[in-house]
Formats: C-alpha cells, sequence, structure tokens
C-alpha cells in the first residue's frame, strides 16, 4: 500500500516536490494544526480556530516560512518577495 501519510502526500504534490523544504514546512504546519484542532479551548463551537489558536498558527507559519531559513545554497530566497 501507498504512504498516504500528509507528508508523503505533500511531497507529491507538484508545487512542493521540487523544493523539499517546503514539503517538510507544509507537513509541520499541517500536523501543528491539528495539534491545535485537538484542544477544544483552542475551537469555537462552530469547530474554527479561535482566535488565540489562530495567533498561534500565524506565528507557526512566521517561523517555518522565514525566507532566511528556506534560503538555497546561493542566497536566494524559496519565498517570493513582495518587492
Amino acid at each position: 500500500m501507498p504512504d498516504e501519510r500528509p507528508s508523503a502526500l505533500l511531497a507529491k504534490t507538484a508545487a512542493l516536490s521540487s523544493d523539499p523544504s517546503l514539503a517538510d514546512a507544509a507537513s509541520r504546519l499541517f500536523d501543528f494544526v491539528q495539534f491545535l484542532l485537538d484542544d477544544e479551548e483552542n475551537v469555537t463551537p462552530a469547530g474554527n480556530l479561535n482566535g488565540k489558536a489562530r495567533e498561534k498558527l500565524r506565528a507557526r507559519v512566521d517561523e517555518l516560512l522565514d525566507p532566511v531559513s528556506l534560503a538555497d545554497d546561493t542566497g536566494a530566497s524559496a519565498v517570493a518577495s513582495d518587492e
């Protein structure tokens, strides 16, 4: 049976397959969202993340998608800038 874990599926995604660091970041974000959703204190009655949990998620996204940490060997960032 093929590996159907989110990390394996994300690594096969065309947008992520060429950059293992982005696939790894996406997998870590998926795991973090699952962690947040598992705690009832982070979820609204409708099942959405509440404000505090969204802040935690934004901080984790910023941490994992830091352009400096995603830079390749030439120093070019893997994340497009807003310029």
